[in-house]
């Protein structure tokens, strides 16, 4: 306010003074440099209101660290929340009573931020969102995998509704998933998806030649705009006015306490002890099908903070007999439910509601809760009931799969070994310029996309590798021994440092290993000798110039010497791996050549059209239509010509090939494999737009 108040009182005092006044002390460009400053200072101190202090969004957006994947999908679903900016807002004000608990429990175990944000995109945080496959809850758990991960599920209770369970049980599913995975993109398209599915669809990745990241999958459209739909969540959350948009604020502070009791007790009489509304209790604990909450090892009662004492002070005052206003009713045959309705002075209705009961009847030995006409029931009878009979089916379905190189977070992940109790609360932002998730994408990432590009060369002569990798090397040590050699004396501080000169900066990277190197002796006896050299003249020209103002140039030459070495060294090991790996590759390109030479290619475990005619330098197309092949399917063992078939003498040179779409394909997908234009096949199937399985589409090859 204190900004404002003073760009207000600048505004009225320039307006005091006169027009003429004003025309000769300010140019043109004066007063619209003062506008814009002023505009800046007004849009700055917008954004300092945005994440104030006590903020929870400014808590979490300190610790955004998934990097985007799928960018123009991303910026499809920012622009359809920022369409529809009061489902956004209702959602996030649905939010409020859970998302610091959920912050503070991922902060706890040292996970991205993003997480605590999941079920934004899961269940728009309703308690018992339902899906049309059967998941349910805040966190969406299917039956077999909430069990799993120990949530119950009773006639009396489901523990995918409890807020408490379900987000202790979804974020170790989530460890679990990382675990396997090793990536946050994969493990969260696991959550959505399976691990066994997302697994299969890495081993096709590879299979075919590709990096498995999230981009290169084939998956579902549902799990392909998951993470895209979680990453526009978090960058609105992160920078909501850059979409026009101004979210809800959560205070940086506990909304419930849980606590732990040893009786059961009605939902009234909890209402009535911590002095709250019943439905202000059902939004914190809505796991329970009954009016009734019964208390178990890892079940927790939550309440608001402020209704906390109230409540501990009511329940220890109270007569136990009074707690609970049901009964237990055991049948002792299959009975009519109009029937215990009479017996107990209650409606079907009620009987239906209170024990989750969809038929007319209960079978011999049921037993459900009624209205109290007799003393408290025993706590057997109420454990009798509160029982998951259901065995734990769940079973992983992962293949094997080799372990993934994380490179989607900002940051190590680690489990937290120590608790955290509170998230800390930053103060004022220290920059109120946007996070730029995109372009720290690429700068963390530009070492595996190097990595990448350089495996997909062709392979190259021996000289080629090894003499820029020798002239680089001897240029560098040549350049920073001249360097310290001319640095004049008086311009070397007390505290000068060595010029950084990292080993990696001259060894052969791991990907030009990976491609081809020869045997470098030449270059690296030039480099020994110019190593072995150099200690000695640096030695004589150290006790020569011995004096103390020399003392310090002393100490960077003998560094450089001991780092000159150490490059040296590094070499020779890199020079033993080229030369190794060369000979693996000579044995494939001896391999392949044969294969070439013969014309001819074995099916082998793993082969694919499109990874065998890759290998030639093919297309699928003329692969096809060389061997003949119906469909899209090889067998093991079976041989492929891999030259192009020749030109034969026709009427008409251009032949049709028939693709069946499998499940996943898109126009775009099928055009990439097959190296034709998209437009091209929407001409050539009478202007299809979409692709559904089993549809047979006609391609043309030459």
């Amino acid at each position: 306010m204190a900004k404002l108040k003073t760009i207000a009182l600048t505004v009225s005092s320039l307006s005091a003074v006169s027009a003429t006044a004003y025309a000769q002390n300010a140019t043109p460009n004066q007063v619209g440099m003062a506008m814009m400053r002023l505009n800046s200072a007004l849009l700055d101190q917008a954004k300092a209101q945005t994440f104030g202090s006590g903020s929870l969004w400014a808590s979490l957006r300190k610790d955004f660290r998934i990097n985007e994947v799928n960018t123009e999908l991303v910026r499809r679903h920012e622009n359809k929340f920022a369409a529809n900016s009061a489902y956004f807002d209702r959602t996030i004000s649905r939010s409020k009573p859970y998302m610091y608990h959920i912050a503070n429990e991922v902060k706890k175990r040292n996970m991205p931020a993003e997480i605590a944000l999941l079920p934004f995109i899961e269940s728009a945080f309703v308690t018992k969102a339902k899906s049309h496959v059967g998941a349910s809850g805040l966190w969406q758990f299917m039956p077999a995998t909430g069990r799993h991960f120990g949530l119950e599920k009773t006639p009396l209770y489901d523990g995918r509704h409890d807020i408490y369970a379900a987000t202790d049980a979804a974020l170790n599913y989530l460890q679990y998933l990382h675990g396997m995975f090793g990536d946050w993109s994969l493990a969260l398209a696991a959550y959505n998806w399976g691990e066994g599915n997302v697994g299969r669809a890495v081993n096709r990745a590879r299979a075919q030649g590709l990096e498995p990241t999230y981009e290169n999958l084939r998956m579902p459209n549902e799990t392909r705009n998951y993470v895209p739909k979680l990453l526009a969540v978090r960058n609105i959350v992160a920078n909501p006015q850059t979409f026009g948009m101004n979210i809800s604020e959560i205070s940086n502070q506990p909304y419930f306490k849980s606590i732990s009791i040893d009786k059961p007790i009605d939902n009234s009489t909890i209402a009535r002890f911590a002095n709250i509304s019943e439905s202000e209790l059902l939004a914190l604990n809505p796991g329970f099908n009954a009016p009734v909450f019964i208390p178990k090892n890892n079940r927790r009662l939550l309440l608001p903070v402020a209704a906390v004492s109230t409540f501990e002070k009511n329940y220890r005052n109270a007569n136990p007999d009074t707690l609970m206003s049901w009964d237990i009713y055991t049948s002792l045959g299959n009975k009519k439910l109009n029937a215990i309705a009479n017996d107990t002075g209650m409606s079907v209705a009620e009987l239906k509601r209170l024990n989750g009961l969809s038929g007319s009847a209960v079978s011999e030995g049921r037993s459900i809760l009624v209205a109290k006409n007799s003393a408290s029931p025993s706590q057997d009878i109420i454990n009798f009931i509160d029982k998951d009979n259901t065995p734990d089916t769940y079973q992983s379905n992962m293949p094997a799969m080799s372990p993934i190189i994380a490179s989607n977070v900002a940051e190590p992940v680690k489990v937290a070994q120590t608790k955290v109790t509170d998230i800390v609360t930053p103060v004022v932002p220290q920059s109120s310029k946007p996070v730029d998730f995109i372009a720290r994408s690429k700068a963390e990432n530009v070492t595996s996309v190097a990595v990448t590009e350089t495996k997909a060369q062709p392979q190259v002569a021996n000289a080629e590798v090894a003499a820029p990798v020798a002239a680089m090397t001897h240029a560098t040590t040549e350049t920073v021994a001249k360097n310290v050699a001319e640095a004049p004396k008086s311009a070397i501080p007390a505290d000068l440092t060595v010029p950084t000169v990292a080993a990696n900066d001259v060894a052969p990277t791991p990907a030009v290993e990976s491609v081809a190197a020869a045997p470098a002796q030449e270059e690296h006896d030039d480099l020994m000798a110019l190593v072995q050299s150099r200690p000695a003249e640096e030695s004589s020209a150290t006790v020569a110039e011995a004096t103390p103002e020399n003392k310090q140039v002393q100490t960077v030459v003998t560094a450089e010497s001991a780092r000159t070495a150490r490059i040296a060294a590094n070499i020779a090991k890199q020079q033993h791996r080229i030369n190794a790996r060369l000979a693996r590759v000579s044995g494939q390109q001896n391999t392949q050549t044969a294969a070439l030479a013969a014309g001819t290619h074995r099916v082998a475990d793993g082969d694919t059209l499109f990874n065998i005619s890759k290998r030639y330098n093919l297309s699928v197309a003329d692969l096809i239509i060389a061997n003949n092949i119906k469909g899209n399917n090889i067998k093991k063992g079976q041989i492929l010509r891999v030259t192009a078939a020749p030109a034969k003498v026709r009427s008409n040179p251009v032949q049709n090939v028939s693709y069946t779409v499998r499940k996943g394909d898109t126009l775009n997908t099928i055009a990439s494999r097959f190296n034709v234009d998209i437009n091209d096949i929407r001409r050539w199937n009478r202007n299809t737009r979409t692709v559904s399985p089993g549809q047979r589409l006609k391609l043309i090859g030459s």
